[in-house]
């Protein structure tokens, strides 16, 4: 009880010491335990703790080992949020939202609210052309240990990671039969790196910006394998495009603690056109093709995806498709339909999903309607109806929301700004 009210004067001492902070403080309950939430939110410091109940009146505390701190963009402290650069040497398969670049303070994300049990946590040192990372489990037990640098100007980008597991995360990423060391999973002693440029030409009111990349991920007794990629956006007054793909996706991936195939060949196109607020339109297409089955037969994986939506004064149509060829020949095909207008200060909103089997009659499946607002909440669908209330009070700094749905399921949420 003291360590928990050690805690509870931690975070209220830094929310006064430390202007421009939120304080939440969020009570829940639920079926079976009750839970009290309280976190510090900021751009330059953000702890959380949580407090939880169950229904035998046993209490657990849950906390993330070390604070979450920004100093000045330059410096960063515990939880490491990866994105850019560094989420590429991490796991080359994630498409990025624009091309690969060096940017100062753009390979980590901003943290607002910190994450229970991070991930990664460490130091690192921003510069305008260096990042210096150390990756330590001092800072949270499931982080790994490891030290980095990634470099660049205004062409060019290069990064190298030494990283090393600890043993209990390595544990998770081990499978029963090893049937393909392409695919390691979550290794132990590991290098990576990645190479690349970038380069932008304008061309009238046509900009197009590209990159390519050579990332290496490689377990010191195990082996890997290397990734390549490239990315290239077009904007013009036409619409924007932007083609994405992934080649080889071989290697070790730091972050995957589980036995997961990766695909070979990933590529990605998206097209996004925007006249005004009442028109809108937007493609995304998606191909990833496995690698063949070792043992033979035709039962080599791929999965298709084609996203499309439109909106027309305020009506929000969008349908997903996604077709896929899984193991021994199956394949599944499925549209999800959806519909969705805001009147005012409420939005409406139904869907359904479409299954198209292979050996049987398509189905129907997945309806629901949705009513939002800022009062209250409502959605009637296949797998029940769910009703939730809300109230919002604000005085002067403070902010007190509560929210009750069908169930009686309390929420307390109250917010002190700094």
């Amino acid at each position: 009880m003291k360590r928990i009210i050690f805690f509870f004067i931690l975070i209220l001492l830094c929310a006064c010491g430390f202007a421009g902070k939120t304080v939440n403080l969020t009570y829940s309950q639920l079926k079976s335990s009750k839970s009290v939430d309280v976190s510090l939110e900021g751009t330059n410091l953000s702890y959380r703790l949580k407090l939880v109940q169950d229904k035998k009146g046993n209490f657990s505390l849950f906390c993330p080992p070390f604070f979450c701190a920004n100093i000045n963009d330059t410096l960063l402290l515990g939880e490491l949020r990866d994105q850019g650069l560094f989420q590429i040497l991490l796991d080359p398969s994630h498409m990025q939202e624009n091309p690969l670049k060096f940017r100062k303070n753009g390979n980590f994300e901003n943290i607002d609210k910190c994450t229970i049990e991070p991930k990664l946590s460490g130091v690192a040192l921003m510069t305008e052309n260096m990042d210096l990372i150390s990756l330590s489990p001092v800072f949270s037990s499931s982080s790994p240990l490891g030290a980095a640098a990634i470099v660049g100007n205004a062409n060019s980008f290069a990064a190298i990671l030494y990283i090393s597991q600890n043993e209990n995360m390595a544990d998770l990423g081990k499978q029963d039969f090893q049937i393909s060391w392409n695919n390691l999973g979550s290794g132990q002693n590991m290098i990576l790196s990645l190479l690349g440029a970038n380069a932008q030409a304008q061309m009238g009111k046509t900009r197009i910006i590209s990159s390519i990349f050579v990332q290496n991920a490689w377990d010191l007794l195990l082996g890997g394998g290397t990734t390549t990629g490239f990315d290239i956006q077009v904007k013009s007054p036409i619409g924007e495009i932007m083609v994405q793909r992934r080649l080889g996706n071989q290697g070790v991936k730091p972050k995957n603690n589980k036995a997961q195939q990766m695909p070979e060949d990933d590529f990605h196109i998206t097209f996004e056109k925007e006249e005004d607020k009442n028109f809108n339109i937007a493609i995304d297409y998606r191909v990833k093709t496995y690698s063949i089955p070792i043992y033979g037969g035709e039962s080599q994986r791929k999965t298709i995806e084609l996203k499309t939506s439109a909106t027309i004064f305020g009506l929000e149509c969008s349908s997903e498709n996604s077709t896929s060829y899984d193991i021994d020949c199956a394949k599944v095909s499925k549209t999800k339909l959806k519909v969705e207008k805001k009147i005012k200060e409420t939005t409406v909103s139904a869907g359904f999903t479409i299954n198209r089997m292979l050996s049987s009659e398509d189905y129907i499946s997945d309806t629901y309607l949705k009513v939002e607002s800022d009062k209250a909440t409502l959605k009637v669908s296949t797998k029940g109806t769910k009703l939730e209330y809300n109230w919002e009070k604000c005085f002067e700094d403070i902010k007190i929301k509560v929210s009750v749905d069908q169930d009686r399921y309390l929420k307390i949420q109250g917010s002190i700004e700094c």
